[in-house]
């Protein structure tokens, strides 16, 4: 066992290793949207959340006194990343398992919680390399 671990632990580390072998990534961060849900107009507007009472199907509200916003900022690909089918938002970044996840655009989460609700805002980073990108894509 110990054997296997290391071997685990020099293929991981070692940058010469051929592409023909398993990926490194686990295949729950294989894909991601893109979708932005931040503003007012009906096209952007950020999503409701409903909020299920343990495994059940059951609606509930959440306490009042839990308010405020929690924000997490997680990878969302690039403009070249592949989409997948049928999904005019939804990409794998790091698809081929040996792009890292972390390489491209970010996308920003903002979790509200007010009056016993919950509401998730999302909305890609777009710094100037964004904008690049997006310029330079088809040439």
């Amino acid at each position: 066992m110990t054997q296997q671990i290391q071997r685990s632990a020099e293929f991981a580390n070692d940058p010469c290793t051929e592409k023909t072998s398993s990926p490194q990534f686990p295949r729950s961060i294989l894909s991601v949207s893109q979708e932005e849900f931040y503003g007012q107009d009906s096209a952007h507007q950020p999503l409701k959340l409903t909020i299920k009472e343990g495994l059940t199907e059951r609606e509930v509200e959440l306490p009042l006194d839990l308010q405020g916003h929690v924000f997490i900022v997680g990878p969302a690909g690039s403009v070249d990343s592949e989409k997948c089918p049928n999904s005019e938002y939804v990409v794998k970044p790091t698809g081929d398992g040996w792009t890292s996840a972390f390489n491209g655009d970010g996308m920003i989460y903002r979790l509200d919680f007010a009056e016993g609700k919950a509401r998730l805002s999302t909305r890609l980073v777009k710094t100037p390399c964004y904008y690049a990108d997006v310029a330079t894509h088809h040439d």
